[in-house]
């Protein structure tokens, strides 16, 4: 089934990148590559609908930014729908972003090999002037007819400098594989993290994810002190999971279940103290994934990371450019812990470096260097960009 006109002039997705097919595990996924017209960065809307006998599904995502000029694939998985069913026309709105994608890039020459079973290996580089941390690389994958699929990197890319080269693997799900004739589109993203939104207690919970797997339909129990997370891995090899989950008191302790057996994991707390749990999800499965121990409560804020002090006094001494600091305040406002502010070029004007200065030898608070941000962020006295 494949289907598309351009939604908006400037932000489409082309007809013959567009599509839609049925998994390996028989879970209806629909593929295709949105292309930014736009003159400035843009974080697509993407509405996509398909019609299965008398009912309609719907479901709208925010695409990862995407620069002007630039394209980016993407892959959505619908479960409980039939082979049977119409993939709609989609809905594409601009929503515009921050910033733009690292700039890592595929290297074409002799190591960028397509395997006989239709995976993909070769060298990324990071071509940009700043270290990235994990970033996504995502590609169309085609046949002889037109798109098969769309593949992301199949293990986590970690820290690349600049000038680095690391490589890469893509995989097509194996219910496409045998015909694969080449890939394309390449484009990377800034990470490869996912949010998949539950309801627990009446109150919406944002769970964050990176996996090679899908993990889809979070369902929280009365209590709310336990989750369940369908899980897909096509894949031919083991892979991770690595699930954040926003903490009530810091003191949590989890389990973790998959099909109802316990697993081994790794618990952790990152600089901004939110929990990960880090596990491994078979081959060529569906485990329900099943997490014990969430505390009843509010959610507790994230932390302020203990770097931002340092690079703050060192921004303020010259020693670090611009854009390394916008990069640690932009995190923030992801956050909700501070706000953007207004649009624009990035604007960190040089009569801060006091301020910054005061703040990495700790004479003022991080509540109080937030709420001097905020003030100037409102006041369009200073832009993240």
């Amino acid at each position: 089934v494949s289907a598309s006109a351009p939604a908006a002039a400037q932000l489409h997705i082309p007809m013959d990148e567009f599509g839609s097919y049925m998994d390996a595990n028989g879970i209806y996924t629909i593929i295709g590559n949105v292309k930014n017209g736009y003159d400035r960065t843009v974080s697509p809307v993407l509405v996509l609908s398909v019609r299965d006998g008398p009912s309609t599904h719907t479901q709208t995502i925010l695409h990862n930014s995407i620069p002007a000029g630039a394209e980016l694939p993407f892959k959505v998985k619908l479960p409980g729908v039939s082979a049977d069913a119409k993939l709609l026309e989609p809905e594409v709105y601009p929503e515009w972003a921050r910033g733009d994608p690292p700039d890592i890039r595929v290297i074409y020459d002799e190591t960028l090999v397509l395997h006989p079973d239709g995976h993909l290996t070769g060298y990324v580089t990071n071509a940009g002037n700043h270290t990235v941390e994990d970033p996504a690389i995502w590609a169309v994958v085609h046949g002889a007819k037109g798109p098969l699929d769309v593949a992301r990197n199949a293990h986590p890319l970690g820290i690349i400098t600049p000038g680095q080269v690391v490589p890469f693997s893509m995989y097509p799900d194996p219910a496409v594989s045998d015909t694969v004739t080449y890939y394309s589109c390449f484009a990377p993203s800034d990470n490869s993290v996912f949010t998949i939104k539950a309801d627990r207690n009446g109150q919406p919970y944002d769970l964050r994810y990176e996996s090679g797997s899908w993990l889809y339909r979070p369902v929280f129990s009365a209590d709310g002190t336990e989750v369940t997370i369908q899980s897909t891995n096509s894949y031919p090899f083991e892979t991770f999971a690595n699930l954040e989950i926003p903490p009530v008191t810091r003191e949590e302790a989890f389990t973790v279940y998959l099909d109802g057996q316990d697993v081994d994991f790794i618990q952790s707390i990152d600089e901004m103290g939110m929990w990960h749990l880090a596990f491994n999800i078979p081959k060529h499965s569906q485990p329900v994934i099943k997490v014990q121990g969430f505390e009843e409560g509010p959610l507790l804020p994230p932390l302020v990371p203990p770097y931002l002090r340092e690079d703050a006094a060192r921004w303020a001494g010259g020693l670090i450019p611009d854009d390394d600091l916008l990069e640690d305040l932009r995190l923030l406002a992801d956050r909700s812990m501070m706000p953007y502010g207004p649009e624009g070029d990035p604007l960190l004007p040089r009569w801060l470096a006091p301020l910054m200065e005061w703040y990495g030898d700790g004479l003022i608070s991080d509540d109080q260097f937030l709420a001097a941000l905020s003030y100037l962020l409102y006041h369009g006295a200073m832009r993240l960009g």
